[in-house]
């Protein structure tokens, strides 16, 4: 363990920064795929046997930020305010209501934060997100938990959804899900391993200690890559818990995922007909349908470049229009000398490249809406492990009750842990990425029904 701990103290420097040759924009490395083509990928049928796999293990806790910093200065901000002029909008206030005998309107803020937050009440602050209410149907809350399923059960009647969760709260999650009849799918559930964990330290590079006890935290979701591993469907739709809509808003997202996956079918098989008959002119037929690579490097392949392509797994993932700040997304990325489309996060890049023309001149970010083939092109099934880029990690920095402390994460599930897989990246609408971050976020125009 000693060993272990030194392993990672060595770790607490930058991130490692990727040579990043190029922003991926549409025409150069993003699809902008037109209504007709939309229609005939979408009618190609959806496999009978999929898995979404929705990471579901984070808790709620930083959704109510802004409601802890009110406990400990009593700051009447823009956010408090909103929140509290508003709470009855919100779909956990029946239930909060229920928490106390009289009425709402006779308690303090600070009384009703800690009944809505502390375990003492309703115990948001420290249950999975996917257990707090996002939405109502027929006046009765909603749980993305419950929602996913009824989600993708509009997709597949015969698939699979497969939750990562904490073990503790395990038998909870399962009796919400249980509970709700309206959906025919699979539900399955594994842990997170624990042996992935990462120390933690502070920013003197000590280790953070608290009660006696040291502190370690989940290394990332690519440490899940062992859990996606283990998956037995070989076509998964991967989605973030706190990314849900509202029942009847779901066609846009049902829509995305058969177009998405009539492109990876139509990708496989025109890449393998090339690999069976390379030529320059079909090499740059099948760029221009699927930009692999980037045009000025169409030279440098031949058939040999083709038929390694065939054997790795391919992933395509959605992207939208970035009309906020720039950050990380898709981007041309130098891997042994070839240009590759990677996810790319703001800590793999240099302090350089955050304040230069490359990174502004983004336009998509990624918003976790992709559809892997754990199969290689050619059909067969190998160990993810081999397609990772094992040089590379995250360096953390948050807050732990009052001190920041530092570890580093695995290389993310869709970053560095898919660093060697055949990538399309297609715009998708922006309907279909209405995540919750804040709590305020479910009184807004996406939310409310």
């Amino acid at each position: 363990m000693e060993e272990e701990i030194e392993r990672q103290r060595k770790l607490l420097g930058e991130s490692p920064i990727l040579k990043v040759l190029d922003v991926c924009q549409p025409s150069k490395g993003i699809l902008r795929i037109s209504k007709i083509k939309a229609t005939r990928f979408e009618k190609v049928p959806f496999p009978n046997d999929p898995c979404f796999f929705i990471p579901a293990s984070g808790s709620g806790s930083r959704m109510f930020s802004f409601l802890f910093q009110f406990l400990i200065d009593e700051i009447e901000t823009r956010e408090i305010k909103y929140f509290f002029n508003n709470l009855d909008l919100f779909p956990f206030y029946e239930e909060l209501s229920n928490e106390v005998e009289g009425s709402l309107s006779s308690m303090g803020k600070k009384e009703i934060i800690k009944l809505l937050l502390f375990n003492d009440g309703m115990g948001l602050a420290d249950i999975p997100k996917g257990m707090i209410p996002f939405h109502y149907r027929e006046n009765t809350p909603l749980r993305p938990f419950q929602e996913h399923c009824l989600q993708f059960s509009e997709i597949s009647n015969s698939g699979r959804i497969h939750y990562t969760v904490q073990e503790e709260f395990i038998s909870q999650i399962k009796s919400i899900i249980d509970a709700d009849t309206a959906h025919k799918l699979n539900v399955e559930y594994s842990f997170q391993d624990p042996m992935t964990d990462a120390y933690c330290f502070d920013l003197d590079g000590k280790e953070a200690i608290v009660d006696g006890n040291r502190i370690k935290r989940p290394a990332g979701h690519g440490a899940l890559l062992k859990n996606l591993n283990n998956l037995e469907s070989e076509i998964i739709c991967v989605k973030n818990i706190d990314n849900i809509q509202p029942i009847g808003r779901h066609n846009s997202s049902v829509d995305t995922w058969k177009l998405m996956y009539g492109l990876m079918a139509s990708f496989n098989k025109d890449l393998l007909e090339l690999a069976s008959t390379f030529s320059l002119d079909a090499l740059s037929e099948f760029n221009t349908q699927y930009e692999i690579f980037r045009s000025e490097d169409l030279h440098k392949i031949d058939t040999s470049n083709i038929k390694d392509l065939c054997d790795r797994p391919t992933r395509v993932c959605g992207m939208v229009k970035n009309e906020g700040e720039p950050g990380g997304g898709p981007f041309w990325v130098e891997y042994d000398g070839i240009a590759t489309k990677q996810i790319v996060e703001k800590v793999q890049l240099s302090k350089d490249q955050l304040t230069d023309s490359l990174l502004v001149s983004s336009t998509h970010f990624n918003p976790v809406f992709m559809i892997l083939d754990l199969k290689t092109v050619n059909g067969e099934r190998r160990d993810l492990n081999e397609f990772v880029d094992k040089n590379s990690f995250l360096r953390v920095v948050k807050d732990h009750k009052g001190q920041k402390i530092i570890y580093h994460e695995l290389p993310g599930l869709w970053n560095g842990a898919m660093a060697l897989w055949n990538t399309i990246f297609v715009e998708i609408p922006k309907e279909v990425f209405t995540p919750v971050k804040t709590v305020l976020d479910l009184i807004n125009k996406d939310h409310l029904v």
